[in-house]
């Protein structure tokens, strides 16, 4: 989602999605859903808290843009775990 948001692109989501998440990774980490409400925030203003489905679907589509270098960065490195961490760190510095 972060790569997403660095670049500014958002890649639509198939109409046909499959609800796997039943929201436990939230549960289990405040701090994301902090992250998804200031997202909100900047991208839709204060009514967009009030749609949490729309906010789910907007950080899934940076997601979904991002997804794409995310692997490109991983696939075929000696060390996936390593090179993923340096990329994070980029992003952190840009």
């Amino acid at each position: 989602m972060a790569i997403g948001v660095q670049h500014g692109e958002r890649a639509k989501l198939p109409s046909d999605l499959v609800k796997f998440n039943d929201g436990g990774i939230l549960n289990s980490d405040p701090w994301r859903i902090t992250h998804l409400e200031l997202l909100a925030l900047s991208e839709g203003g204060p009514e967009m808290l009030d749609k949490p489905a729309e906010v789910i679907r907007m950080a899934s589509e940076y997601a979904n843009a991002g997804f794409p270098e995310l692997l490109a960065n991983l696939i075929g490195q000696p060390e996936p775990t390593l090179n993923l961490i340096l990329r994070l760190d980029d992003l952190k510095h840009s």
